[in-house]
């Protein structure tokens, strides 16, 4: 699975480089990036006073079961979310989700 190199693992949470596109049809996550090295986010939300950032959150802090923080990247494209949850499950949740570029 190369979509690992967007995840480092933390002392009991797991960091994600994520690519966000805001204005879809609906939140989805998309393909593994391998130029960015980052996983690929859709929201239906705009990039306007942080409303995709509450979407990301949200929407993730639900997949995964836990809380989500935003390190880096708060007001670009590109962000690095801290997931507290281990790396095996952030692993096993995503495994199927993301899709490989071919």
């Amino acid at each position: 699975m190369r979509f690992e190199k967007a995840l480092r693992r933390g002392d009991g949470f797991t960091l994600m480089q994520v690519s966000v596109s805001p204005g879809a049809k609906n939140f989805s996550i998309g393909s593994y990036n391998e130029w960015r090295k980052a996983i690929e986010i859709r929201v239906k939300s705009p990039a306007r006073e942080g409303k995709a950032n509450k979407e990301i959150v949200g929407e993730l802090g639900k997949l995964f079961g836990t809380k989500i923080e935003i390190l880096k990247g708060v007001r670009g494209n590109l962000k690095t979310l801290k997931i507290h949850a281990t790396y095996e499950k952030v692993i096993e949740t995503l495994s199927g989700l993301v899709e490989m570029e071919k």
